[in-house]
């Protein structure tokens, strides 16, 4: 915005007038100088009669002013025009003519511009009279005089009305300018403090938002341990019948004769059906556990280098006789020449069977085609079918959990709808991406792109080779990548976390020590970002911390207490049976034993199971001896006693679980050497792993602004899901 040319009002050039009343008060000047000099003038009496009529006169033109204001300045300007000449007459004042000249301004300044030529020409007039009729000492110089001095103001005066008139408009249009922006301004602080109102209202909103998210978060976060809790206990409750229901199917439909009779087909037939439904159940539990845990972020992955044809030839193993049955093609492209791929390979082997199966199941006719091929800097794996297909609606959610084609021959196919959800899931969990291309009547193509190197990390820089007395070189070295990760010493007297982290931080670098002085040792040798310490107990922490916080106080020092594993050491232990153990399975790891197994003891605490596993025993061997325990120190009782050939334990028990009798066990030299196999519900792999407390120190202490700081970013890392937290 700038200033217009506006006009300025006519109130504006009022008060650009002076007021008469300074005037009024200078006729008083004339009346004064009269008095005094009246008895030397020709006419003493004329002089005080005229010296009264000013005197006189000044209140009247102050209250004709007083009335109209106009008229007064005008009767004021012309009352000075008259006092000139009556004075000059009565007093011989040479020279008093001039006085024309500034009452000339003077109406300028009371009047306005206007006023000067009229009041000129009143002068001019009283002066040429003055001249026919002149006082005995007037002279023509000086009424010559009068009248130049008169007319040159008057001149002199229009010709600066004009810049004085540009001058007004200038000040005034600059005024109306300032005044506008102070009204913006004043109405834009007005705004601003309405604005700064709102935002201090919405903050204080928005903070009690984040206290309620931090609040409803938190309650998710319990309903999520609750959930996961919940789905644990009542998996497994739903396992034990199951796994008891499975095997003795499972013996039934091998060994088809019970007490010398044979089973009937109609019978056999039913217990094939029962099964089948059993083991759909037992396939279910088992991906909602393995959903649960990729939602809490509790599933660690257990990568290494794999060759990804064998992956795919052991899933078609599983899936052949189905492939056989339907008589589909099965056509395999994988080049000879395909990288590894850095992944968990029974996470991986899982995303390929399921692909695979779902293939075998819903196509009736035609081929089934595996292709693996490179993509940039991803392996990709597809595999084709000549199904049904699936429509564009039900592709959108077809990976989402419990959610299948809701038209079509996919919904008559048995299916908990968590294969493909699980799959993709395990896939982002390798940083790859999983994907669908159908169409209707023609078929599906599932494929997964999987990066063929590892994450990359930081890379050092040819300076991490550089010594004090290096020397420079004028030629370019061009130096291989190096991956640079970061590390951790970890000092563990119990030797249990190592194994364990290196599951969950494949990329760190972790180097074992058993004590302070090898912790201390490795950190003089090896650069590392901090000290872990592990310890059972507090106290135990607490005094490897301080011994190494003494040794080196400038290196940061965290510390844990992973509850004691040495009773995950499956040393001790011939092998693992996953329930449901199934006959085969029982057979083929009785068959592994290297000794001849005559007498088997089976330590469980639930009877149903004992009498399962007997069924089964019997059914690979009629003449085996078989001893029960119900709990641990029966079945230590029993091994001490009757020295059995092969003992099947269970992990939980009252009083002694499996995992202390297998330590009580390697204690004693005249048990150590039995075979043991173990019977868990759950992948031991994949069992969790959490510590009740983190301790961090370093040197003498932590500041308390970094004390604060660290309070802050823990607590705000505490309140993370596990699934959110950075690995």
């Amino acid at each position: 915005m700038s200033p217009t040319g506006s006009t300025a009002p006519s109130g504006l050039k009022a008060e650009l007038c002076i007021s008469p009343r300074p005037v009024i008060v200078l006729l008083l000047f004339p009346a004064v100088v009269l008095v005094f000099m009246a008895p030397s003038s020709p006419d003493p009496g004329l002089a005080s009669a005229l010296a009264i009529l000013f005197y006189v006169l000044t209140p009247i033109l102050w209250a004709i002013h007083d009335q109209k204001e106009q008229l007064g300045r005008w009767t004021t300007v012309l009352a000075l025009i008259a006092v000139i000449p009556l004075t000059r007459y009565i007093l011989p004042i040479p020279g008093l003519f001039a006085i024309f000249a500034l009452s000339t301004v003077l109406s300028a300044a009371v009047i306005g511009l206007s006023a000067m030529i009229p009041v000129a020409v009143v002068e001019t007039v009283l002066l040429v009279l003055a001249v026919v009729h002149p006082p005995d000492d007037l002279s023509g110089g000086e009424i010559g005089i009068t009248l130049l001095l008169v007319w040159g103001l008057v001149g002199t005066l229009q010709g600066m009305s004009s810049a004085l008139g540009e001058l007004v408009r200038w000040s005034w249009d600059h005024f109306e300018y300032s005044r506008t922006l102070l009204e913006e301004v004043s109405e834009r602080q007005v705004q601003q403090k309405e604005m700064l109102d709102a935002l201090a209202h919405a903050n204080r909103e928005l903070a009690l938002a984040n206290d309620r998210l931090a609040a409803t978060r938190l309650i998710a976060e319990e309903a999520r341990k609750s959930k996961a809790s919940f789905v644990a206990n009542v998996s497994h409750e739903l396992r034990t019948p199951l796994n008891i229901v499975i095997g003795l199917a499972d013996v039934l439909l091998r060994r088809p004769r019970i007490d010398g009779q044979e089973l009937s087909p109609s019978v056999r037939e039913d217990l094939a059906m029962l099964y089948r439904n059993c083991e759909h159940l037992s396939s279910m539990i088992n991906d909602i556990l393995d959903l649960s845990q990729v939602e809490a972020g509790r599933l660690a992955l257990h990568r290494e280098w794999v060759d990804l044809s064998t992956l795919v030839n052991s899933a078609l193993k599983i899936v052949s006789p189905l492939l056989k049955k339907k008589d589909l093609a099965m056509s395999v492209m994988i080049p000879p020449d395909l990288p590894s791929v850095y992944c968990d390979p029974r996470r991986i082997r899982q995303v390929v069977l399921n692909l695979l199966g779902n293939a075998a199941r819903f196509t009736e006719k035609g081929s089934i085609t595996v292709q693996a091929e490179v993509d940039e800097s991803f392996l990709q794996v597809s595999v084709t079918d000549t199904g049904p297909g699936i429509s564009v609606d039900d592709a959108e959610r077809i990976f989402e959990p419990f959610q299948q084609s809701a038209t079509g021959p996919w919904t008559s196919r048995n299916g908990s709808g968590l294969g493909l959800s699980i799959s993709k899931q395990f896939v982002e969990l390798h940083d790859g991406q999983m994907g669908l291309q159908s169409q209707l009547g023609v078929g599906s193509t599932f494929y997964f792109r999987l990066p063929f190197v590892p994450p990359a990390g930081p890379r050092a820089a040819p300076a991490r080779w550089i010594v004090d007395d290096w020397a420079p070189r004028n030629a370019q070295v061009d130096l291989p990548a190096v991956r640079l990760e970061q590390r951790l010493i970890l000092c563990d007297p119990t030797g249990e976390a190592y194994p364990l982290l290196i599951r969950y931080a494949d990329q760190v670098e972790f180097i074992d020590t058993r004590n302070p002085a090898e912790a201390l040792q490795a950190c003089e040798r090896l650069p590392a970002l901090a000290i872990w310490v592990n310890a059972h107990t507090l106290g135990e922490l607490w005094a490897l911390t301080e011994e190494i916080r003494a040794g080196k106080p400038d290196m940061p020092i965290v510390g844990c207490s992973l509850p004691p594993r040495a009773t995950l050491d499956l040393s001790g232990a011939s092998g693992v049976l996953l329930k449901p153990v199934l006959y085969r399975q029982l057979e083929e790891a009785i068959g592994q034993i290297d000794r001849a197994v005559r007498r088997v003891l089976i330590a469980d605490d639930d009877p149903d199971t004992i009498h399962m596993l007997s069924k089964m025993l019997r059914a690979c061997d009629e003449n085996l001896e078989i001893i029960a325990a119900t709990d641990g120190r029966q079945a230590l009782d029993e091994m001490r006693r009757r020295l059995p050939d092969l003992v099947l334990l269970d992990l939980i028990m009252p009083d002694m679980n499996g995992w202390q009798v297998l330590a009580a066990k390697a204690a004693e030299d005249g048990i150590r050497d039995i075979p043991i196999l173990i019977l868990s519900a759950t992948d031991l792999q994949d069992h969790p792993v959490s510590s009740r407390l983190v301790l961090g120190t370093m040197g003498e202490g932590l500041s308390l602004n970094k004390l604060l700081c660290c309070a802050q970013t823990l607590a705000n890392l505490l309140l993370q899901p596990d699934s959110a937290a950075p690995g």
